[in-house]
C-alpha cells in the first residue's frame, strides 16, 4: 500500500522540500513496522541474545568481557548499537570522555496508544498539532496504514509527546497522560472519547537527537575515544546521528560494505 503526503510551500517565494523523500512509503501489511525488523533477523546469524543489558566492558587478552552483573559473554570485536552514554558508562571511561558524552543532549518521548470502537476514523497518515496548550505534537493512525494493525471494526491513534525525564508530565501516571491527551484531541474533533476503548503509555527515553552549539565538539571527542578502545558505533544514539529508520538500516549496510573492503577475510 503506498500513502501520499502533499508537498507544501510556506509562503510565495520560498519552497520547502516538505519531506518529499516520505511523500510515497511502504507499510508491512502484517506484523506492523516490527516485520520489517523479523525480516532482517531471519537472513542473520541465529545466535541472537536479547534482554541482556550491557552494564560493564572489559577488555582482556585481546578479548571483549560483556557482564550484565550476573553472566558474562565473551567476543573478539563488539559493534555498538546502545545509546552512547549507556556505552561510555559500561567502559568506565576517562572523566573527559565521559563529559562530552554526558554533555551530548537529546528529548525524550511518551506514546500513548489509544483504541477507538470505530471501523473507519479518518483517511489521514499523521498529522502535527502545533499548539502549546496540546500535550502531543504528532498524531498517527497505524490502522490507516494496513487494516491488521487494529482488531476487525476498530481503529488505532498513536500520539506522541516530546519531553525531557525530568518533566513534571513524564513523573504523572499512565493514565493521567492518557485521560490528558484523550481530553485534547476530543477537543480538537480528531477523536470522540466516548469511542476509546483501549490506551496504553510506553516512555522512551532516548528519541530525539539535540544538535546544539557542542554537538560537534562532543560527538568528536567521543568518536576519538571509541576509535582508540577499537569499539565500532553504528545506529543513531550510537552514532548521536538524527538517523530515522531508513537511515539506521542504510547506515548499518554502508558500515558492512566498508568493513568489508578493509578486511576482505571478515566477510567469511
Amino acid at each position: 500500500m503506498i500513502y501520499t503526503l502533499q508537498h507544501y510551500r510556506v509562503d510565495a517565494t520560498l519552497e520547502t522540500e516538505g519531506y518529499t523523500h516520505q511523500l510515497f512509503f511502504y507499510y508491512p501489511k502484517v506484523g506492523g513496522i516490527q516485520a520489517l525488523i523479523t525480516s532482517l533477523e531471519e537472513k542473520v546469524n541465529k545466535n541472537i541474545v536479547t534482554n541482556f543489558e550491557v552494564r560493564k566492558i572489559e577488555k582482556e587478552d585481546g578479548k571483549w568481557l560483556i557482564s550484565n552483573g550476573k553472566e558474562e559473554k565473551v567476543y573478539d570485536k563488539i559493534i555498538s548499537t546502545i545509546p552512547i552514554h549507556y556505552l561510555i558508562g559500561a567502559l568506565n571511561a576517562p572523566e573527559e570522555i565521559k563529559d562530552a558524552a554526558n554533555n551530548l543532549k537529546f528529548n525524550s518521548l511518551m506514546t500513548v496508544m489509544i483504541g477507538l470502537d470505530v471501523t473507519k476514523l479518518n483517511d489521514f497518515t499523521w498529522l502535527y498539532i502545533q499548539n502549546k496548550d496540546v500535550l502531543t505534537h504528532r498524531v498517527s493512525f497505524p490502522s490507516n496504514y494496513s487494516p491488521y494493525v487494529a482488531p476487525e471494526g476498530k481503529s488505532s491513534v498513536l500520539a506522541e509527546i516530546t519531553c525531557n525525564i525530568g518533566d513534571e508530565m513524564w513523573r504523572k501516571k499512565d493514565d493521567e497522560i492518557a485521560g490528558q491527551v484523550i481530553d485534547d484531541l476530543h477537543q480538537l474533533k480528531i477523536i470522540d472519547k466516548t469511542k476509546v476503548c483501549f490506551t496504553e503509555v510506553k516512555k522512551m527515553k532516548y528519541a530525539y537527537v539535540i544538535n546544539d552549539l557542542d554537538y560537534h565538539e562532543n560527538i568528536r571527542i567521543v568518536k576519538d575515544y571509541m576509535s582508540e578502545m577499537g569499539i565500532d558505533i553504528v545506529g543513531r544514539f550510537s552514532e548521536f546521528k538524527y538517523l530515522n529508520m531508513d537511515g539506521c538500516v542504510r547506515s548499518a549496510m554502508e558500515y558492512v560494505v566498508k568493513n568489508e573492503s578493509q578486511n576482505p577475510q571478515s566477510s567469511s
